[in-house]
């Protein structure tokens, strides 16, 4: 019973950690030259999924948003 307690852990870890690096909470702005490198860009989407925030880039709204982390 442990054991299966034990792979099921490291299934959810495993999937959470699949989920935050495929979503990216930053627009992609390759001609831009304020853009973010995509080390950065992983790293920081990492850490917001990591939190379950919402990703606020693509939001359709007409007042601002701010995070503050």
């Amino acid at each position: 019973m442990k054991k299966l307690k034990f792979f099921l852990f490291i299934l959810f870890v495993l999937l959470n950690v699949v989920k935050a690096q495929t979503l990216s909470y930053f627009p992609n702005k390759a001609n831009d030259n304020d853009a973010l490198d995509s080390f950065t860009i992983k790293w920081y989407s990492g850490q917001l999924a990591a939190m379950k925030e919402p990703v606020l880039y693509n939001r359709k709204a007409d007042n601002e948003t701010y995070r503050f982390t």
